[in-house]
């Protein structure tokens, strides 16, 4: 006895002839093919799994490679449906929508977990009947928490190379930072602009490093330096009157508006009959003048300031 059939497995004799021979291989060949010509739908049911294995070195096949083809190039399928709480595959890749293009997208998922454990979920929601295009020229992740971008209308944003993102209610400290204009707003509708094509020059100013006191204001002092200093409090022609008070300390420099350094300075103890307080004193420049006294006043000092002419 001899097996011409691998498909059915039929176990024919040997006293059969060539023709008959011919006739059961032609029958085996067919049953290794499945082909449907009927009006109704045609149904594929098992007791068991159903596995599809091209190529198969069973029926003569390579062993290799292989491909399941569901419809054909000038009849694509309408839709294919899958009823299934998982689909499992270690290369997915979607073709190319270009017209010409064989590219193909490849979809890999790695979770790191090597205990092999957990599962994942990737959700896209996308509200019919508006359309949502998703371009990444680049990579993109996060890590440490989910990322919501809220958009109520069309926006466009560009993200420097490094660096972190101010935000209205962080702390975050500005470095390497510069402003075409500056607009200051404060309470109703009084503001204050800083328009930066009205500066002819390039400054560079230099903010002090501790708070200024009750009165005070910041001044240039040199070329870049900034620092507190106390306003005069009145003005009588060529003259003014300030007060040195406790908290200034020792060292204390007064701004005015005399224009001049050839100044006589007068510093008096309103506590002790206005007696006079030797102080040494610098003329930093036309505008500010420096005093400096071997102890901090322990009550308000009054400074006057004349011009000598």
């Amino acid at each position: 006895m001899a097996t011409l059939t691998p498909n059915l497995k039929l176990v024919l004799e040997n006293s059969l002839s060539a023709t008959a021979r011919a006739n059961l291989l032609k029958i085996d060949t067919l049953g290794g093919l499945m082909n449907v010509d009927t009006t109704a739908t045609a149904q594929i049911r098992s007791a068991r799994d159903i596995v599809l294995v091209p190529n198969s070195p069973d029926v003569g096949g390579t062993g290799t490679g292989g491909t399941v083809q569901f419809g054909r190039a000038g009849q694509p399928l309408a839709q294919l449906a899958i009823f299934s709480e998982s689909f499992e595959s270690d290369n997915l890749s979607l073709k190319d929508t270009t017209s010409g293009s064989e590219a193909k997208l490849q979809l890999n998922f790695a979770s790191g977990n090597a205990l092999n454990t957990g599962t994942y979920s990737l959700e896209l929601n996308v509200t019919a009947p508006v359309g949502v295009t998703l371009s990444l020229g680049g990579n993109l992740e996060t890590t440490g928490g989910n990322l919501s971008l809220l958009l109520s209308d069309d926006s466009e944003l560009t993200l420097p190379t490094t660096g972190t993102l101010a935000t209205l209610d962080g702390a975050e400290a500005f470095s390497n930072k510069s402003l075409d204009a500056l607009t200051i707003r404060g309470p109703g509708s009084y503001t204050a602009s800083l328009d930066a094509t009205a500066i002819t020059e390039s400054y560079s100013l230099q903010l002090p490093e501790t708070a200024g006191l009750p009165g005070q204001i910041l001044a240039r002092t040199g070329t870049y330096g900034l620092e507190w200093l106390t306003v005069n409090v009145s003005q009588n022609g060529g003259e003014l009157a300030s007060v040195w008070t406790p908290a200034l300390g020792g060292t204390v420099n007064l701004a005015h508006s005399l224009n001049s350094r050839q100044l006589l300075v007068q510093v008096l103890d309103t506590a002790d009959n206005y007696a006079t307080i030797e102080v040494t004193v610098k003329r930093l420049s036309d505008s500010v003048i420096q005093l400096n006294s071997t102890t901090t006043p322990p009550n308000d000092w009054l400074v006057l300031i004349k011009e000598i002419v």
